[in-house]
């Protein structure tokens, strides 16, 4: 009993072969979505903080990674809930701070385009058009060639520019 609720857990392997669980009795799925959104942070979490321990090039990488010491991966579930709360403009400082990170982190790659969605979508909300049509050119403007057409931020930008 949680909350003064009763919950019921129910599990089936749908799969062929024996079941292959990475839930436990000490581990157990979430039930709820606040209990997902923790889960999900918690589970980037403790892979970035694995890979800092471990040294070598992955711990390099993920420090190239942070945004003013907060590697961009542990910055989506923050972004989601600030933007639930409708605090636009404080959703927009962890985008930008999170967009400058994948691009250092790219390296002639796609940069990871989830960032610049979520602000594209945030200048929408506040009437912020220009801004919009920006932060979508930043992102083609550093991704190669090859990933560009047809990628959701090629998409948004045609859609605003009529084309």
């Amino acid at each position: 009993m949680r909350d003064q609720r009763l919950l019921a857990k129910a599990y089936a392997w749908l799969g062929d072969g024996l079941p292959e669980w990475k839930f436990t009795a000490e581990n157990p799925p979430a039930l709820k979505s606040k209990e997902q959104i923790n889960g999900s942070h918690a589970e980037k979490s403790s892979m970035v903080r694995e890979a800092l321990q471990g040294g070598g090039e992955r711990a390099q990488q993920c420090k190239r990674d942070m945004g003013d010491g907060v590697p961009y991966l542990e910055l989506v579930e923050p972004i989601k809930q600030i933007k639930r709360e409708g605090r636009l403009e404080e959703a927009l400082v962890l985008c930008y701070k999170a967009i400058e990170a994948a691009e250092r982190d790219a390296k002639g790659v796609m940069p990871a385009p989830w960032y610049t969605d979520q602000a594209a979508i945030a200048h929408r909300k506040l009437g912020q058009w220009a801004e919009e049509i920006a932060v979508l050119k930043r992102w083609l403007a550093r991704c190669p060639g090859a990933y560009r057409a047809g990628s959701s931020i090629a998409e948004r930008l045609g859609k605003l520019e009529g084309k």
